[in-house]
């Protein structure tokens, strides 16, 4: 209740507001779903800053590199990232970097199915470089969120790297992952282990 009206109190305040600036797409669609009026919710691009990272030229190779990046919580999805991994039938490495309040849970489900096929790690939150150094040495960044994310601002960092990335159909993702273009939408209605690794 408490939070029920904190939420009522400020939608109030947008309400009385000029103008309220999003990104766009659901976020845009939701102020006015909620009753702002739709000249008065404006939207700015998405954008992300070169850096000096590259993606490695991509060749087929036996072990899939795969990379996630973002918060370890279960509406992340990392629990369906882990489960998803052995049914890709081929070596894996999956480098995770992060942190929250799943990590104990998702390292003891990386645990339980490592192996010489699987490969998991932890990192952490680590420096901007670093980060990008490993998102562009995998051939695909994995975003498993269970949330309909309003965008998902890594997915256009790992983009800038040349690097395409696979997540649930759900939220706002479909407004900058175009299936088939630079990545793969995986269906989310519900979203699975099976559809995530299919994708």
């Amino acid at each position: 209740l408490r939070d029920y009206w904190k939420q009522g109190r400020k939608l109030a305040l947008y309400k009385r507001c000029a103008a309220v600036l999003t990104h766009g797409g659901r976020m845009r669609a939701e102020y006015i779903a909620q009753g702002l009026a739709p000249e008065r919710v404006l939207a700015l691009p998405h954008f992300v800053v070169g850096n000096a990272a590259a993606s490695q030229p991509w060749t087929p190779a036996q072990e899939i590199r795969l990379a996630y990046v973002g918060r370890f919580d279960p509406l992340k999805g990392g629990q369906i990232l882990l489960e998803a991994l052995p049914l890709l039938g081929r070596p894996v490495s999956l480098p995770m970097i992060g942190a929250g309040p799943a990590a104990s849970d998702w390292q003891r489900r990386a645990e339980a199915i490592s192996g010489e096929q699987i490969r998991v790690s932890f990192h952490g939150w680590i420096e901007r470089a670093r980060k990008d150094a490993m998102v562009a040495e995998s051939d695909l960044l994995i975003m498993p969120s269970l949330w309909p994310e309003p965008f998902w601002q890594v997915g256009l960092e790992a983009g800038a790297l040349g690097v395409p990335s696979v997540a649930f159909d759900s939220g706002g993702v479909a407004n900058w992952l175009r299936d088939g273009v630079n990545g793969v939408l995986a269906p989310a209605q519900p979203p699975t282990s099976a559809g995530l690794a299919a994708a």
